[in-house]
C-alpha cells in the first residue's frame, strides 16, 4: 500500500503488545474508538461513501478529484484525518496553499464537516460507554 506521508497510527501497533493504560489511550489517542480506528483504518468504500453527499451534483476538476481521492486514501489508511492535515503534506503537493486553492470556502467547510463526522463516529457516546462493567 502506498504511504501517504502522514504519520500513521498503525506504526504504533507495537504498543498493543505492551500494556496500555486507559489514561494513555484516552490522552494520547483520543480514546479507545479513535485508537482502534487508527490501528485498523477504515474501509476505502466507507471512506469514499462519506464524501458522496459532498460530490453530489458537482463537476469536480481533475485536480479536485485527485485531492479528494488522496484524502479518501489517507482516511482509509489511518481511519481519520485531522482537519489541520489538509494544509500539510501530502495534500500540499496538490494544493500548496491549502484546499482553498482547489475548492470554494463552502466546499472546504463541507469537507471539514465530513472529517469531523468520521471522527465522531469513531468515538462512542458517553451513554453507551459505561466506566465499569457490573459484576
Amino acid at each position: 500500500m502506498r504511504s501517504s506521508g502522514l504519520r500513521t497510527n498503525r506504526a504504533s501497533a507495537g504498543h498493543v503488545c505492551g500494556r496500555l493504560s486507559r489514561s494513555t489511550v484516552k490522552t494520547e489517542h483520543g480514546g479507545l474508538g479513535l485508537f482502534l480506528r487508527g490501528l485498523t483504518g477504515l474501509d476505502r468504500e466507507t471512506a469514499a461513501a462519506a464524501f458522496d453527499e459532498f460530490q453530489a451534483g458537482k463537476n469536480l476538476s481533475a485536480n479536485q478529484l485527485h485531492f479528494l481521492n488522496l484524502l479518501i486514501d489517507v482516511i482509509a489508511e489511518n481511519g481519520i484525518v485531522d482537519v489541520g492535515a489538509l494544509w500539510k503534506p501530502p495534500f500540499r503537493s496538490l494544493a500548496p496553499t491549502g484546499p482553498e486553492a482547489l475548492f470554494s470556502t463552502d466546499e472546504v467547510r463541507e469537507m471539514v464537516t465530513v472529517l469531523k463526522t468520521l471522527r465522531t463516529t469513531a468515538v462512542p457516546s458517553d451513554t453507551a460507554q459505561p466506566d465499569r462493567i457490573a459484576t
